[in-house]
């Protein structure tokens, strides 16, 4: 796969490396969802696979298999993979990826024992890795042959049970916060609304460290509050694609109603749902068809719908790993996504520790909001704050540093294509195939004719991996010259030019005074453009 590496990706790589070299195998990178984690250890088990070795996978749903599978297809076309769950048991792949509930049967791990070793262990998802079924599979595979190198990737290192992950692991080689992502723009913003509820959680029990689903549904599933939570939609959040967690699947279930009684179009989705229905409602809400996807336990892992730019936390919980999942699942840049909207719900109690997003910046949960501001807008707030309590009344504290999170402009065009305009460098466009959800990145050269690109992708990947591989492309064409694709440059914010008018009345289209250079560049890359994208 032609897919520049981040540079964060690159020095875990590297720190990867360092600490097996110094006999560290029991390796934990922590990166928030979104940021490629797959990436980063497909690239070390092809490197594995092609000096002879054999990796396993293990991830803690028979559905994720799949999708790993998938994800490792995108980035490695070539690879060859054995797959574990249910029936199937191809144990014999330089590559293979097992569902932890197959693998961990005793009558599996049997099987394990007559095939050749493993030269290199990944956990997905790796705050499940102190269950006794992850640890049954560990002894066995690591116990095979001294040095194999075990590394577990997850969101978060944090578990709600109190498990520390350090029995498993001896060290995390490698860690990013959510915040320190954001402000490098790998991820968008969040932005806060707090709406305070008059439900009492106190009556609720604690179970493996985070509510009873059973009891914690029975409170919070009520006429009332559900009308709570289509109303604060209604008022914060109409028309962004929300995704909706709950306390369980009649939760789910009879939200999704609240919400069609009141005209907002909504599904639900959980567990029980045939898959092939699943499929369904996951295309229809990509494709826009609906607003509002309610699920429990189900979109938590492993959904990796870049749009989404509200998250619905119908349900609290006291599991930090939990409520990072579920904020994850909005924090993937896409074009025309400035932020990602948080509907947090504020129920009442006197005896939980409720998990809230000023957590996630490393705030304390009483730490409001001022309005309706971004998740490093309050953090930057409490440390102008604090620095300026620490230099004294009256005395200004130094400006803080924001990294610059400039990002390129995106166009949208017709039929779901994306465009970025690079002046005299051509376009780069990231078109839809018929694989639901997958994209290619071509480069057409300025001048250049219908047909005529070059392709950037290997093959079809999903659109947050389409968009990194050609603003990767974009740097590497421009040799960092981005001025013309910066969203946001001055020179956007210019009358339109009399060539540009020209242009415009060629093609009858309409403006005004108001009209800007910047605007006018929009309308014309996208005419100049559309024909030969038509090719694609």
């Amino acid at each position: 796969m032609n897919l520049q590496l981040r540079d964060y990706q690159t020095e875990c790589l590297t720190a990867i490396s360092e600490a097996s070299n110094a006999s560290v195998f029991k390796q934990l990178v922590s990166l928030p969802t979104g940021t490629g984690k797959t990436i980063i250890f497909a690239h070390i088990v092809k490197s594995i696979a092609e000096r002879g070795g054999r990796s396993l996978i293990l991830v803690h749903r028979d559905e994720l298999a799949r999708q790993a599978e998938d994800k490792l297809l995108t980035i490695w076309p070539e690879a060859e993979i054995g797959i574990i769950k249910a029936a199937r048991n191809e144990l014999d792949a330089p590559v293979t990826i097992a569902s932890i509930q197959t693998i961990s049967r005793e009558t599996r791990l049997t099987q394990l024992r007559g095939k050749r070793a493993f030269d290199f262990l990944v956990t997905d998802e790796a705050h499940h890795a102190v269950a006794s079924t992850y640890r049954n599979v560990y002894d066995e595979v690591m116990g095979q042959r001294h040095g194999v190198t075990h590394l577990g990737v997850t969101a978060t290192v944090n578990r709600g049970d109190n498990q520390g992950l350090m029995a498993v692991y001896e060290k995390v080689v490698y860690y990013r916060s959510l915040l320190e992502m954001v402000r490098a723009g790998w991820l968008c913003d969040l932005r806060c609304v707090r709406i305070r509820t008059e439900i009492s959680l106190d009556s609720v029990h604690t179970t493996a460290g985070d509510f009873a689903q059973g009891e914690l549904a029975g409170v919070l599933n009520t006429d009332n509050r559900n009308e709570l939570i289509v109303e604060a939609y209604q008022e914060h959040a109409m028309g962004r694609m929300a995704l909706c967690f709950t306390a369980d699947v009649l939760h789910a279930t009879d939200l999704a109603e609240a919400f069609r009684q009141e005209g907002v179009k909504a599904l639900s989705i959980s567990g029980k749902t045939p898959i092939e229905e699943r499929r369904y409602i996951l295309k229809a809400f990509h494709n826009r068809e609906f607003q509002v996807l309610c699920n429990c336990q189900v979109l938590t892992e492993g959904y990796d719908e870049a749009g989404i730019d509200c998250i619905i936390l119908a349900r609290p919980t006291k599991s930090g790993a939990l409520y990072t999942q579920m904020v994850g699942r909005g924090t993937r840049t896409f074009p025309g996504k400035d932020d990602c909207l948080i509907l947090d719900f504020a129920d009442v109690s006197s005896r939980h520790a409720i998990i809230q997003l000023p957590h996630l910046g490393g705030l304390k949960s009483d730490q409001e909001f001022d309005g309706n501001e971004t998740l490093t807008e309050m953090v930057d707030r409490y440390q102008e704050k604090e620095e300026k309590g620490v230099t004294g009344k009256g005395v200004e504290s130094s400006a803080i540093n924001i990294l610059d999170r400039s990002k390129l402009r995106w166009l949208h065009m017709p039929d779901d294509r994306y465009l970025l305009s690079l002046g005299d460098e051509g376009e780069i466009l990231v078109v839809p195939t018929d694989d639901f959800g997958k994209y290619i990145v071509v480069h057409i050269e300025k001048g250049g004719q219908k047909g005529e690109a070059d392709h950037l992708s290997d093959g079809p990947v999903s659109f947050s991996w389409a968009t990194g591989i050609a603003e990767a492309a974009a740097h590497r064409i421009t040799k960092g010259n981005l001025g013309i694709t910066i969203k946001g440059a001055k020179w956007r914010t210019a009358p339109v030019t009399e060539k540009q008018i020209r242009i415009l009345d060629q093609y009858d289209v309409a403006y005004n005074d108001q009209t800007t250079k910047g605007e006018a560049a929009d309308i014309i890359s996208v005419i100049f453009t559309s024909e030969k994208a038509a090719a694609y």
